[in-house]
């Protein structure tokens, strides 16, 4: 039967305590006890809890009627002691539990669980809670990460997805633990530091760095070079790249601030700053950052070590070389207008670098390019130039020039086509080694033949090798972008790019856009390259993992279907993560190809088949 629930005695007032205070609270507690003792909380937990809670309230508004406001204290107190305290461990297990469950089904039962523990005021119980919060935020994090790997479509992993998604991920769960666990209208600090550690430990962790294949480091300072980059911001914001105006630079710096929980959270911040150091350089010699000042503001937020260090760190140097670059510049092009020089050189309208060999260092790539024989006309530029530098600023040094960060626009005409290709020009975006090439094929007399035929001269590699003295792997390299471009062919389609291989001008080039930037068929090519290496690499692993499961089967004979799975992760734990898809395919062409087979009464029992 229900055992008499004894109150703790406390001092006697009159004969209010003993004579209505005690029997009431007596009552109200075997009621209580009599409504749920019934129900067995390893099955009925969320049961339990919803008749233990409408309890409480129904018997604390009917107490605050008739006892007096220290006796309703006593009440909660006891009603605590003997009907959550004695069950906080289940709550707790049980609020763990619908936290993983669909959002939509569990919300009432979550917050009302919650209630009944923040009731108990103990700060072991909230600390059980926090935990809880924090391991089920960081799982959810990693998962959502995952999810979106090769979201719509892509191969390759995508720096925007990962830091949208982890961004969007972390504020999802603040949303939930604030719908779920405030208390008094605002969080505990408790579960703020659950979900800050949560977040820190999912985005160093090693399993998103096993699916994307990088440290997150990286990826992160991928996203920044996407948001400042003019070509790609423009994509992003939705602006057409020529209105790279103050509007557009506040939209770029309102993205990267998204980002600035992540890059606290990031435990390898000197390898992001690395990164970043290296996509400014890049977006600085390519002339396509947004704005000198953005860059700066986006370097001060990224690390107050950047502030402390001031002008004189190397990220700051890049971009005072770049904006020293463009004064220096516009001097050069003054003084061109204003002088008497070279009518060809005169022609050019020309941009230039001027960057300092030891911050570049490290961000540039630094290629033999000086033995390069470039054409004429750039020749005669880059000393007119030299001469006005030095002249300008007093410099004795020497001065080096870096093709392999060259960019260089030409409208080009096909010299010796007659037709539309001759009347109309065609806008080809190159660099320095591209035009070298080029140019040898509209001279008048050069190491090739055929100078005089329609189709103009044919040179072969090695001509082309003698001529513009690039390296042999650089040579091929160029040689290749523009017969894919089509400005060039073999003149034999069967030819190896070797040095007897024969090239020259397409007679047949005639493509419908007049702009043709091979740069960007460079960058199109190279993330093709990535994408099939992806491909491959998923391929073989798929491989290896058929391999050891047919090992472990003909070992077994039997094995059920996850225990083959965990035995797989066990085995590859030390490599590589296995993905759930790339499992589900090996284990689906082992059984198209009659490896295995599941047993005909239990599908989750496999057989080997010999």
């Amino acid at each position: 039967g229900i055992k008499e629930i004894q109150l703790s005695f406390r001092t006697n007032i009159g004969a209010y305590i003993p004579l209505y205070e005690h029997p009431y609270i007596n009552t109200v507690l075997l009621h209580i006890l009599g409504r749920v003792g019934g129900i067995d909380t390893a099955t009925n937990s969320c049961e339990y809890i919803e008749r233990l809670d409408s309890l409480i309230k129904a018997e604390e508004t009917r107490a605050a009627q008739y006892l007096h406001p220290a006796s309703l204290r006593v009440l909660r107190h006891e009603i605590q002691d003997h009907f959550i305290a004695a069950v906080s461990a289940m709550i707790t297990e049980t609020i763990a539990s619908l936290l993983n469950a669909p959002e939509q089904q569990h919300r009432k039962e979550l917050r009302r669980a919650f209630l009944l523990i923040a009731r108990l005021e103990n700060p072991y119980c909230m600390e059980k809670l926090h935990a809880v919060l924090k391991e089920h935020a960081q799982e959810s994090i990693i998962s959502s990460c995952k999810a979106v790997e090769f979201a719509g479509g892509n191969t390759t992993p995508d720096a925007l997805a990962l830091v949208k998604t982890l961004v969007h991920s972390y504020e999802h769960n603040k949303e939930r633990a604030a719908e779920y666990f405030s208390h008094g209208g605002s969080l505990d600090d408790g579960f703020v530091l659950a979900l800050e550690e949560a977040f820190r430990t999912a985005v160093n962790s090693d399993s998103i760095t096993n699916v994307y294949g990088q440290h997150p480091a990286k990826m992160f300072a991928e996203y920044y070079h996407i948001c400042l980059s003019k070509r790609h911001a423009a994509k992003l914001l939705y602006i057409q790249p020529s209105t790279a105006d103050q509007n557009m630079e506040i939209l770029a710096f309102e993205k990267v601030q998204q980002a600035q929980i992540i890059v606290d959270s990031c435990d390898k911040k000197s390898e992001l700053l690395k990164y970043h150091e290296l996509f400014l350089a890049r977006r600085l010699i390519a002339d396509q950052y947004i704005s000198l000042e953005l860059e700066r503001r986006v370097l001060q937020a990224l690390d107050s070590s950047y502030i402390l260090s001031g002008v004189t760190s190397g990220p700051f140097q890049m971009i005072s070389d770049v904006a020293s670059s463009r004064d220096i510049t516009q001097s050069f092009v003054d003084y061109l207008k204003s002088n008497a020089v070279d009518s060809q050189v005169s022609r050019i309208d020309i941009s230039v670098s001027i960057l300092r060999y030891r911050p570049w260092l490290k961000a540039m790539r630094q290629e033999d390019g000086d033995g390069l024989r470039v054409p004429s006309i750039i020749s005669s530029m880059y000393d007119t130039f030299e001469k006005f530098y030095k002249k300008k600023t007093d410099q004795t040094r020497q001065v080096l020039w870096n093709w392999a960060h060259s960019r260089v626009t030409i409208k080009f005409y096909f010299p010796h086509f007659t037709g539309r290709a001759s009347k109309t020009g065609y806008t080809l975006v190159l660099n320095m080694y591209q035009l070298a090439i080029l140019t040898l094929f509209t001279e008048p007399s050069g190491l090739g033949t055929g100078y005089g035929s329609p189709k103009g001269p044919c040179l072969t590699i090695g001509q082309i090798f003698q001529a513009t003295q690039m390296s042999t792997a650089r040579l091929q390299s160029e040689v290749r972008m523009l017969t894919k471009a089509k400005i060039l062919v073999f003149v034999d389609a069967t030819s190896e790019m070797d040095s007897s291989a024969t090239l020259l001008l397409n007679n047949r080039f005639n493509p419908k856009n007049k702009y043709i930037d091979i740069s960007a068929m460079r960058r199109v090519q190279k993330a093709a390259e990535e994408s099939r290496a992806l491909r491959l690499l998923i391929k073989d692993r798929i491989s290896l993992i058929k391999s050891q499961a047919i090992h472990k089967l003909k070992q077994h004979k039997t094995m059920r279907y996850e225990d083959l799975r965990r035995a797989m992760h066990s085995h590859f734990r030390g490599f590589f993560e296995i993905e759930t898809n790339d499992f589900k395919e090996a284990f689906a062409q082992l059984e198209d190809n009659e490896y295995l087979k599941r047993d005909i009464n239990d599908k989750d029992l496999l057989l080997y088949v010999a």
